[in-house]
């Protein structure tokens, strides 16, 4: 809260407050500062709240607006809260994508951006065609581009790979690649598997086709066991690289053992063995054999 009396400005939250509550906070938060009591303003004041507010503004970044209000008159009581929503709550919050510090990208949005380049990328070749822009257009915003959009786009798209791009714009690409708030790719896309202890879970011939078109020489063996240990790690890796479609095609939890001992018949492509035996039994020689 500030209040302007005569030519001096004072401030209720000082500048060593601030700086505490900056480190307090594991990122930076927006600020929002509200004058109170506004009713009980001195009429001739020689500092007018608009100077105050640039002030202070100018001296902290974290500081997004500043506002009086009176409770006791209802006066711009509901601006406090609309403010406070658009700066932290609101659809397309700056925070989490840019540094107003040094006025560049933050590293996890940067990264998210071009990780977003290289799924739209089909061919490899460093840029975007027109069909690909096509097909990032379709994606995103679920309507395909007329010819005389092409051009237009791909301004929109480099502002949007850049720190000028709009932040609904930037915002949607985000979240239609699978981000969440933070920047992360979002854990509710993951499928909820339900299995009992006796089952394990296994990529389908979905994934495995998936895979074994991005990769020249595709280690199934890696991908199969990660599978098997961490489903939901495995699962992820395939969302980052650009599995398509639903999440829930690229795995399937097998049957239970006892149906399989009562079919004498399993239908598991990997199989989990532990090997026992003492010192020099050859147990190392066995696995080795497997290995081609």
């Amino acid at each position: 809260m500030i209040t302007v009396r005569g030519t001096e400005i004072e401030f209720t939250m000082s500048y060593y407050e601030l700086m505490q509550l900056s480190s307090l906070m594991h990122v930076k938060v927006p600020v929002i500062v509200v004058g109170c009591m506004v009713d009980l303003r001195y009429e001739n004041q020689l500092v007018s709240q608009e100077q105050a507010a640039s002030l202070i503004t100018q001296q902290f970044c974290e500081i997004k607006a500043c506002i009086d209000c009176s409770a006791y008159r209802n006066i711009k009581v509901l601006e406090v809260f609309c403010l406070a929503q658009k700066a932290v709550l609101y659809l397309y919050p700056i925070a989490p994508l840019f540094d107003e510090e040094s006025q560049t990208l933050k590293p996890r949005c940067e990264r998210a951006l071009k990780r977003i380049f290289s799924l739209s990328d089909h061919d490899r070749d460093g840029a975007l065609s027109d069909a690909e822009l096509n097909d990032f257009q379709v994606k995103c915003f679920n309507a395909p581009l007329q010819p005389y959009e092409i051009f237009r786009l791909k301004k929109a798209l480099q502002k949007v790979l850049s720190d000028e791009g709009p932040l609904e714009t930037t915002w949607t690409v985000l979240r239609k690649f699978g981000y969440n708030d933070d920047i992360k790719l979002a854990d509710d896309l993951i499928p909820h598997l339900k299995r009992a202890p006796d089952q394990s879970v296994e990529l389908t011939n979905k994934a495995i086709d998936f895979l074994e078109a991005i990769f020249d020489r595709f280690d199934g063996d890696f991908w199969a066991l990660m599978t098997l240990l961490n489903p939901t790690s495995s699962v992820k890796n395939l969302m980052y690289i650009g599995y398509p479609g639903d999440l829930s095609t690229a795995i399937r939890v097998t049957r239970r053992r006892h149906v399989d001992r009562k079919k004498q018949h399993s239908e598991r492509n990997v199989l989990q063995c532990f090997i026992f035996g003492p010192r020099k039994a050859g147990k190392s020689a066995l696995l080795n054999s497997f290995i081609r």
